[in-house]
């Protein structure tokens, strides 16, 4: 009885969980997307380990047993892929920053009356509410993002109301974040802080920030322009936020458009193994195939790690260098055995050397040829030449990747002096 009560208990449990909205959306996406791998893969197992010689590998079995292991595999494995599909799991980082940023924003609201806060507390998430869906959002990176949004514009809110030493210290952080930043306009967003600080603290601006505004707007009704003081720190900072954003959602339309392309590529792949297995092709051509792809994989593998040692950037790129760590053992391997099959049919040559397939009798075929390591022994040092042809495309990627990183870095306050801090 007892036993009954908890299996209904943890089943409930389960019943519930899965409720939560988009759980099992992503569960039926990541068991769909990994399902075609799973069948190839399985089905590629088996057929290998069928004998070869006079009895003919079964490629329908292999299919079969592929068909139902990839399903059972890929439905468990979406089950569990949950666990990482939550909002403190799919991007530990960016889950720590927010919490921290929307506690000091509490620290700051609860300073003010009931009054002053209410219009930033209105743009602030719901701590309560804010992580309680779970799902795709949160490894797409949107969730994130859209919970930043509603944290700056709760901040940029605080400006019309906070006090003005509040004011003071913020301006001298935005002045350090502009100088020597790539955001457009630097000079005429640092000119407006300036000029708001001098009428709203002339002598701060004299002791913090070295130099008086240049042809100060304020100068003719200096006591009638708070307000508009106020608006003007108040659309410095969005400006800066606005450009981080801009850059935030590049890396993470560069991160999730490169995924769609690599899980394209993996299902493509997947089917062509499937067909290869379906058509019963000569066991020992997919065998070396097989190895082929192995031999671009580790290859490539060494070639990331390298790319991954040299690389400098510290900024949070939303899983980008993840993605294309993962990609690596895909686009390797296939590089590898499409680059020997190339060059084999080519008959390519380096100078009097020839590197593609030898000749062979008119009842021979090409393909058997190349994939036979005893007529054509070269395939294992082209297969790992071009095991390394993906990290050409990878490096090239992530060159445009840093270029948005910079500019994320450029607009912080690391390393910047406070003194002469007008760019």
């Amino acid at each position: 009885m007892a036993r009954g009560q908890n299996f209904v208990s943890w089943f409930n449990g389960v019943t519930a969980w899965l409720k939560t909205p988009g759980r099992l959306v992503t569960w039926l996406t990541i068991s769909l997307i990994t399902f075609v791998p799973l069948t190839a893969v399985v089905s590629l197992a088996k057929y290998l380990a069928a004998p070869a010689g006079n009895t003919p590998p079964a490629g329908g079995s292999s299919l079969l047993l592929g068909f139902w292991l990839g399903l059972i595999f890929s439905v468990i494995l979406g089950g569990l892929s949950l666990i990482f599909f939550t909002p403190n799991r799919a991007n530990p980082y960016e889950f720590r920053e927010i919490n921290n940023r929307l506690a000091d924003l509490g620290t700051e609201l609860a300073r003010l009356s009931v009054n002053d806060r209410a219009g930033a507390a209105g743009y602030a998430p719901l701590k309560d509410t804010m992580f309680a869906d779970g799902g795709l959002q949160w490894v797409a990176g949107h969730g994130y993002l859209s919970l930043w949004t509603q944290i700056h514009q709760a901040e940029e809110a605080l400006f019309m109301v906070e006090s003005r030493d509040w004011l003071m210290a913020e301006a001298e952080r935005d002045l350090l974040r502009l100088k020597g930043s790539n955001i457009p306009q630097a000079d005429a967003l640092a000119a407006d802080i300036m000029a708001a600080v001098n009428q709203l603290s002339p002598a701060a601006a004299k002791t913090y920030f070295s130099k008086e505004a240049v042809g100060d707007p304020f100068a003719g009704d200096p006591a009638g322009w708070d307000g508009l003081a106020r608006l003007k720190l108040q659309g410095v900072r969005a400006s800066l936020n606005a450009y981080r954003q801009a850059l935030w959602d590049g890396l993470v339309r560069a991160r999730n458009q490169f995924l769609r392309t690599l899980i394209a590529t993996t299902l493509l792949t997947a089917i062509v193994v499937d067909v290869i297995v379906a058509r019963n092709t000569d066991h020992l051509m997919v065998f070396v195939a097989a190895m082929l792809y192995l031999i671009g994989v580790v290859v490539g593998l060494f070639g990331r790690l390298q790319g991954l040692v040299s690389s400098r950037s510290v900024e949070e790129d939303f899983g980008l260098d993840t993605a294309h760590l993962l990609a690596v053992p895909i686009l390797a391997g296939i590089a590898a055995v499409v680059g020997v099959l190339l060059v084999g049919l080519l008959k390519l040559k380096i100078g009097d050397i020839n590197i593609g397939a030898p000749s062979v009798g008119s009842n021979q075929s090409v393909v058997r040829a190349i994939f036979n390591l005893g007529i054509y022994p070269g395939a294992i040092i082209i297969a790992g030449l071009f095991g390394l042809t993906p990290e050409l495309l990878i490096r090239y990627l992530k060159g445009q990747a840093d270029t948005l990183a910079q500019g994320l870095t450029t607009t912080e306050t690391w390393g910047k002096s406070a003194t002469n801090t007008v760019p």
